[in-house]
């Protein structure tokens, strides 16, 4: 009899930071944004739940987070009232920042100016943005979070996105060579930003014109500005002062620039981020497939397996298979006689000697297809 042990490899500190990080970036983003940075601490509250959960065993991260989920209705419910003003003075005061960078006009809702209201608001969205994190919503919340700052026509410093960025990035890093892949992500976020915010080209006619079709037609209200006349005094010769009326469609195209940067910003996460992990999910997934029957607990049928995938392997690299492994293929193929651990051992050995042959031989090209095409 013959026992075999696995030693799993224990996710290491920084994994389980990253959902942490993320979920501080997004309302560092969200509240530099809506002018509202001093509020920070109680937006987040949620951080702790959520370095909670990371650090429980699986089996017991499911039940803290319903309880997370009933904590925070619980809060809704008792503090309604107050809950919902908050809400209310945080949407006020978004409507505000928004007015003061676009031309267009909200209906405001009717509120209570209450800074306990405000915190307790905030408190609340913490905890829920917490739960949707862990949950595995953190590139939702990003991509929403970069969808309302570009229909409000509000953006927070550069900083904020650039971090923001870095830690949605992080979020899609595998847990090997995570150095490697981190240092990855830096770069990365600083050629976005680099390109993004300091060689971007003006403005766009077209894009900026489809900006203000789809907000028009997504507001409740929309309004016609139209410039009225007025009356202007000649200047007096040996003092000149700069015309506001000329300065000002300088602001205006300067607010529609940034606009502008968040649509390739968010193109460029979704094409360089989102795209690949699609891909590496489904070869993934696929490969677990392939090998699904190597764990089987019937030596035979977990031989079998692994000979049916090494011709797989074979087909790329056609080479002389051993006596002893076709003898072996044939007995647990044709044969009722119970196989022991250490045929299934030599067969193991054989499949894995077979893969890494095949591998060292392949180009990049021939990689990348046994790697996500063919998913071996």
């Amino acid at each position: 009899m013959e026992l075999c042990f696995r030693e799993t490899k224990k996710p290491g500190l920084f994994p389980r930071f990253r959902d942490a990080l993320l979920f501080s970036a997004l309302w560092c983003a969200a509240l530099a944004a809506a002018r509202l940075l001093d509020c920070l601490p109680y937006a987040l509250t949620g951080l702790v739940p959520l370095l909670v959960l990371s650090f429980l065993p699986k089996r017991a991260r499911r039940i803290a987070a319903a309880a997370l989920l009933a904590l925070s209705l619980g809060f809704f419910a008792i503090r309604f009232a107050s809950v919902l003003n908050g809400l209310k003075m945080l949407a006020n005061q978004m409507f505000s920042v928004s007015e003061s960078c676009q031309a267009y006009k909200y209906d405001y809702f009717s509120v209570t100016d209450s800074a306990a209201s405000l915190r307790e608001g905030l408190v609340f969205v913490s905890l829920l943005t917490a739960l949707a994190v862990f949950l595995r919503a953190g590139p939702a919340l990003t991509a929403l979070l970069w969808a309302a700052q570009a229909y409000f026509g509000v953006t927070p410093p550069g900083f904020w996105l650039a971090l923001l960025l870095l830690a949605a990035a992080l979020c899609f890093m595998p847990g090997e060579g995570l150095w490697l892949h981190s240092l990855l992500a830096v770069s990365l976020t600083a050629l976005i930003a680099l390109g993004v915010f300091f060689l971007a080209p003006g403005t766009n006619p077209s894009l900026s014109g489809a900006e203000e079709v789809v907000r028009d037609r997504l507001a409740v209200h929309s309004i016609f500005y139209e410039r009225t006349p007025e009356l202007t005094e000649t200047p007096e010769p040996e003092t000149e002062q700069p015309d506001v009326q000329e300065l000002q469609p300088d602001r205006a195209v300067d607010k529609k620039e940034i606009n502008v940067l968040f649509y390739a910003l968010a193109l460029l996460t979704l094409l360089l981020l989102f795209v690949p992990a699609v891909f590496r999910d489904r070869a993934r997934k696929k490969r677990e497939k392939n090998r699904a029957g190597f764990a089987d607990p019937d030596c035979a049928a977990a031989i079998r397996a692994m000979y049916l995938h090494s011709r797989k392997w074979l087909q790329l690299r056609p080479m002389e298979t051993p006596g002893d492994i076709q003898d072996l293929w044939l007995e647990a193929a044709y044969s009722d006689h119970a196989l022991t651990p250490a045929q299934r051992a030599r067969m193991e050995e054989y499949l894995t000697r077979v893969e890494q042959t095949v591998w060292d031989a392949a180009g990049k090209r021939e990689r990348l297809r046994i790697r996500y095409r063919l998913c071996l």
